[in-house]
């Protein structure tokens, strides 16, 4: 799972980020809840990173849009995908997570997947224990879940040969850029 660890780093280290941030401007917890980030320090990053974001779900909807093996690829892992989910996930965690069917559902939730921030609801489904950070880790993984499933080109049959949606040579650059 490289790319859901990646992800998972990727998030952690945002956060690390903001912490050097708070520990430079001399931000203590107890005087975070008054304490206004000036707009120049760190929201202008996170307008970057969300345009960065934007642009990169952008050129995934354009590519799908002219690409119809891509298209066509995308589908059958995302189909492929909620089956083996439906049958094998507990279904309190089913249930929590979403399941893109259609190209723009896809679209649309690698956009929420941008822009979400990693939290802990008090939902039991993350309130396993010993793991403080199921969601966060849930979330990852179901990403990258999404778009690992073996796919068949044409009919092969030759089980050595399960390619998966990450192994297209536009998707897989895309999901460097996109993490």
């Amino acid at each position: 799972m490289p790319f859901a660890l990646f992800f998972c780093v990727l998030a952690t280290r945002r956060v690390e980020s903001l912490m050097m941030m708070c520990h430079r401007e001399g931000v203590t917890m107890r005087s975070l809840r008054p304490y206004r980030v000036p707009r120049s320090t760190i929201f202008k990053d996170v307008e970057v990173s969300i345009a960065r974001y934007d642009r990169a779900v952008k050129a995934l909807d354009l590519k799908l849009q002219e690409d119809e093996v891509l298209r066509r690829l995308l589908l059958d892992s995302l189909a492929k995908a909620k089956a083996s989910a439906e049958e094998k996930l507990a279904p309190n965690l089913y249930e929590a997570l979403d399941w893109p069917s259609t190209v723009e559902e896809y679209v649309a939730y690698a956009g929420e997947v941008a822009r979400w921030v990693p939290q802990q609801h008090p939902e039991p489904v993350w309130q396993r224990k010993p793991l403080a950070s199921s969601e966060l880790y849930d979330r990852c993984v179901h990403f990258y879940y999404l778009v690992n499933q073996p796919l068949k080109e044409g009919g092969d049959t030759d089980d050595d040969d399960d390619d998966t949606l990450q192994d297209h040579p536009w998707f897989s650059e895309w999901l460097v850029a996109f993490a």
